[in-house]
């Protein structure tokens, strides 16, 4: 038994030493492009992504009314969507034209700009 593992151990070690050692790999070649700029099909003007924009914060300020109007007075929750609306980032036109949106939707004004 101990000549098998001694044979063993003796071939693995002629291999390792028959074994050459392999070279690293070259280094990554790296090909320099010119920068290739990207233009979007649906080319929109700045009033209508801003008109998205209203959209959303809008729909946003919408969403948060109907989950606070049933727990509390609509004084309340007027307030709570104010809040939220002047937490929200953004131009105040934006907020403005959200503000008047929600006004249209809800028959109901928002405090805006904050009191």
């Amino acid at each position: 038994m101990r000549n098998t593992y001694y044979g063993l151990h003796k071939t693995i070690e002629d291999s390792l030493k028959s074994n050459e050692s392999r070279k690293a790999a070259p280094p990554v070649i790296t090909v320099k492009e010119e920068p290739k700029t990207v233009f979007h099909s649906e080319h929109q003007s700045k009033n209508e992504v801003d008109e998205t924009t209203v959209k959303m914060l809008c729909r946003n300020l919408v969403l948060r009314f109907d989950q606070v109007r049933d727990e509390m007075r609509i004084e309340e929750a007027l307030q709570v969507v104010s809040d939220k609306l002047h937490e929200a980032s953004g131009a105040v036109e934006i907020k403005l034209a959200a503000a008047r949106m929600f006004r249209e939707k809800n028959n109901v004004a928002l405090c805006y700009p904050k009191q």
